[in-house]
């Protein structure tokens, strides 16, 4: 099946049954009798319009189409409209970058709207954004030295985190004992105790902690982009970064470090933009340790 131009190959349909892939443009078909085959093809035009979260959905793939009420995912200049009187929660995962929208407005709400990101790389991206109350933005933590990390990441040119909204990455770091703030201690028991270093070294106290010496810090404080290190049993905390020219921040964000028998190191929050107002507030602190017997 080959598209003139200006389209795409998108599947075939009719006799996929005996297909040996109707995903593909090249593909068999077992011959058994008659049969009818037809290609669908996609214009690779788009003319931006309004985009909306398929109703009834409560959990779905930003990027499969089969999630949005179009049957498309948002393209570039579409504008997302999430609106209020949501009947259920939503939960949206994004594990690739985003169009570059005209607007993405999550409005206020009773129902939880979640989108965890997951990669290095992806980000959300719209001229205009406002998060609204109950709506959370979120990334997975616990990753190893080996794996891309995961962060959010917000670009704009205004962007309003209404006040209710959270932008939560605690936990969203480095997984236990991983990260390059994290030196083990001779034995599993005593590296257990020991927590991790970011801006700062992991804190002073028995003298396993000490011996070998803690990690050194690392990061840039005048632009901070680094997930937190694991301590020996918890994850350090996640990465935030908000790009933006005007943001006003009335929610809340967290990049606290988890606990643990030692908590894990503080993420990072940077927000990169030329105006910043609100009264929201921003933690990315290391967490308290368990009680001990």
């Amino acid at each position: 099946a080959v598209p003139d131009e200006g389209y795409k190959f998108a599947n075939w349909s009719g006799a996929t049954a005996v297909m040996d892939d109707p995903g593909r443009a090249e593909t068999g078909i077992a011959i058994a009798g008659p049969q009818t085959a037809s290609t669908v093809f996609v214009s690779l035009h788009h003319d931006p319009c309004a985009v909306f979260w398929k109703e009834g959905l409560e959990s779905g793939n930003w990027n499969d189409g089969n999630s949005w009420a179009s049957g498309e995912v948002p393209a570039d200049g579409d504008w997302l409209v999430i609106p209020a009187d949501r009947a259920h929660p939503i939960d949206i995962v994004l594990d690739a970058k985003t169009a570059q929208l005209k607007s993405l407005v999550i409005e206020d709400g009773d129902q939880p709207v979640t989108i965890t990101c997951k990669g290095w790389l992806t980000s959300i991206s719209a001229t205009n954004m406002v998060i609204g109350r109950n709506v959370t933005l979120t990334c997975p933590g616990g990753f190893t030295n080996d794996e891309m990390s995961n962060r959010v990441w917000v670009v704009a040119s205004t962007l309003e985190l209404r006040e209710g909204s959270s932008v939560d990455v605690a936990g969203g770091g480095y997984g236990p004992a991983q990260g390059p703030g994290f030196v083990a201690a001779d034995t599993v028991a005593e590296s257990n105790e020991r927590g991790g270093s970011h801006a700062g070294r992991q804190g002073y106290g028995r003298s396993y902690w000490q011996t070998p010496a803690p990690g050194a810090p690392y990061g840039d404080p005048a632009y901070p982009t680094a997930p937190g290190t694991g301590s020996g049993t918890a994850n350090g905390g996640g990465a935030v970064l908000l790009q933006a020219d005007s943001i006003v921040m009335n929610g809340a964000i967290s990049a606290d470090g988890a606990q643990g028998n030692a908590p894990g190191s503080g993420g990072s929050v940077l927000l990169d933009a030329t105006t910043v107002a609100g009264h929201g507030t921003i933690s990315a602190s290391s967490a308290s340790s368990k009680p001990t017997d």
